[in-house]
């Protein structure tokens, strides 16, 4: 079962400014609306210029992780650190909820990339089919220095078919922040570029 993961952060300077919008009588929703899809936008361009709220680049994958993407991806549009699939981008949005604002996504795994952990993996076997020659030979790719096997769909009628097992494991995911969270609360640049929205609304419409 996935347990959903919901932190909630304040920011004093920001309150205030709202709190003197509610007296002023003015019309909340326009400038939440504008604060989620700021945070959303400045959440998207973090998955460009892969770096965390800080700035600080992600920690790229390891490289084994990177090589096996890389054949897995060959052709394709795949391949970006942290959403590899696109499904965590797909899922970013903000939702108006009362006075507040709530950006997430919505997929299992974005807080584990968020803040970082161990998975446990269980023991597993796998059959696994390899291509052969005409002699029954495994064939070899070009990986590894030569000496990759070549995966053998199930069309393929020269291939051997072997049981391959793998013992009970931790994999460690380190931290790649992309919400704008620094600790318990709302990063600086995404505060400031709040602030200076939620200002302008004093002299203007959103």
């Amino acid at each position: 079962m996935t347990i959903p993961v919901t932190i909630e952060i304040e920011s004093r300077a920001l309150q205030a400014v709202l709190d003197e919008l509610i007296r002023r009588g003015q019309d909340m929703s326009p400038v939440l609306h504008a604060i989620g899809s700021t945070l959303e936008n400045r959440t998207r361009a973090r998955f460009e210029s892969k770096t965390d709220p800080d700035g600080k680049a992600w920690a790229p994958w390891a490289e084994s992780t990177r090589k096996q993407y890389a054949k897995a991806d060959k052709g394709s549009r795949k391949g970006s650190l942290l959403d590899r699939a696109g499904h965590m981008l797909d899922s970013l949005s903000y939702q108006v909820e009362g006075d507040g604002v709530r950006l997430g996504v919505n997929v299992p795994y974005g807080a584990i990339h968020q803040f970082g952990g161990d998975i446990q993996k269980a023991a597993q076997s796998r059959l696994v089919r390899h291509r052969t020659d005409a002699k029954g030979n495994l064939m070899h790719s070009e990986h590894l220095g030569g000496k990759g096997l070549i995966f053998a769909k199930d069309s393929h009628k020269r291939a051997v078919a072997r049981w391959f097992e793998q013992g009970a494991h931790d994999v460690h995911i380190p931290a790649r922040p992309f919400l704008p969270i620094v600790g318990s609360a709302l990063a600086h640049d995404d505060e400031q570029a709040i602030l200076d929205l939620v200002r302008s609304y004093f002299g203007k419409p959103l």
